[in-house]
Formats: C-alpha cells, sequence, structure tokens
C-alpha cells in the first residue's frame, strides 16, 4: 500500500486513474492532454483547449492531488462568475463523496471551502462581482500557494490586477495555472 501511495505521490494522472471515482463508478480514464498537463514540472502553466476537453477537471484533479500529498497548504480556483465557482465546487465534491479514501481524508467539506487532515485548503471564489471588479471581489486578503484561473478568457484586466497578488508572499515558490478556451 505504501508503494502505491508514493506512486501517486510522484504520478497525479496515476492518482486520479487509481483513487478518483468518475460519475460512472469508474476510476478516471484521462485524455492525452490532460495527462501532459498534469503530468508538466513548470511552475506556472497555461492550459487552453476546446471546450468540454476536460480542463476544468484536470484542474480539480490536480487540486485534490496538491492538497491530498503536501501538507498546509492553500490551493484556489478562481472562476469569473459564481455559478461557475459553484459548479467546479460542486465537481470537487461529487469526485470527493465517490472517493472513498479521499474523502476520508476531509475534515471540512462545504461547497466553497474544503479542508485536509493534512491542514491543506482548497478554496472555490471568484474574479469579482462582474468577472473581476476589485471593489468587489471576493479575493481580497487571500493568499494561495498555488491558484488556478479558470476560464481566464472571461475575467477582464481589473480582475487580474486583484488576482496576481494573492499568490505573492506566500512560503515557498506560489504557482499559477491558467485554463481557458
Amino acid at each position: 500500500q505504501k508503494l502505491v501511495l508514493l506512486k501517486a505521490k510522484r504520478d497525479p494522472v496515476f492518482f486520479a486513474e487509481h483513487f478518483l471515482i468518475d460519475p460512472q463508478m469508474k476510476y478516471y480514464k484521462l485524455e492525452e492532454q490532460q495527462k501532459a498537463f498534469l503530468r508538466d514540472k513548470h511552475k506556472n502553466r497555461i492550459f487552453f483547449c476546446s471546450r468540454r476537453s476536460g480542463k476544468t477537471l484536470t484542474l480539480i484533479i490536480d487540486l485534490l492531488h496538491k492538497a491530498f500529498f503536501n501538507r498546509n497548504q492553500s490551493l484556489g480556483l478562481i472562476a469569473p462568475t459564481l455559478a461557475q465557482a459553484t459548479e467546479f465546487a460542486n465537481v470537487m465534491n461529487d469526485m470527493i463523496l465517490r472517493s472513498p479514501m479521499i474523502r476520508s481524508s476531509f475534515i471540512v467539506n462545504n461547497k466553497f471551502t474544503k479542508q485536509l487532515t493534512n491542514l491543506s485548503r482548497i478554496s472555490f471564489k471568484t474574479a469579482g462581482a462582474k468577472s473581476g471588479q476589485a471593489e468587489n471581489s471576493g479575493l481580497v486578503g487571500s493568499g494561495f500557494h498555488v491558484l488556478y484561473l479558470d476560464e481566464i478568457q472571461s475575467m477582464d484586466a481589473a480582475a487580474l490586477g486583484t488576482i496576481i497578488p494573492v499568490i505573492t508572499g506566500q512560503v515557498g515558490d506560489a504557482q499559477l495555472w491558467f485554463s481557458g478556451t
């Protein structure tokens, strides 16, 4: 069992395909673009693909992998709208509930905030009331070790000016990942 966990820690694709259960109650089988993104070792990444190509699912898998195997990390996924953040949180919540080993690692599993027994936290937030108006942003005062910006093409320049500072000042190397169509 330790060898399987070690392999899952080293390879997020192995983690997804052996620990996470899809809506059909089978282990995930990832597409090549998803595998390439998950295995990329660069600190900052850009993931632009066509619609329905699995970008959000890939980000959620990576969020779970990093939170599960790294102690005391703050991870965030930022969406342009509340509806999108809610959908992303629902996808992760369902994935957690279907996957017993992962589920047992969570001590808080609310809609937008999740905490694991290793003290890592995952947050889902929006860029702001109207895709990032700085004065309405829910990000003010936030800080993340790893920040995922999903559907970045829908965020305006003011949103990005509010978002980018939330990864500065963290212990260690902060990571910033973009995805969009």
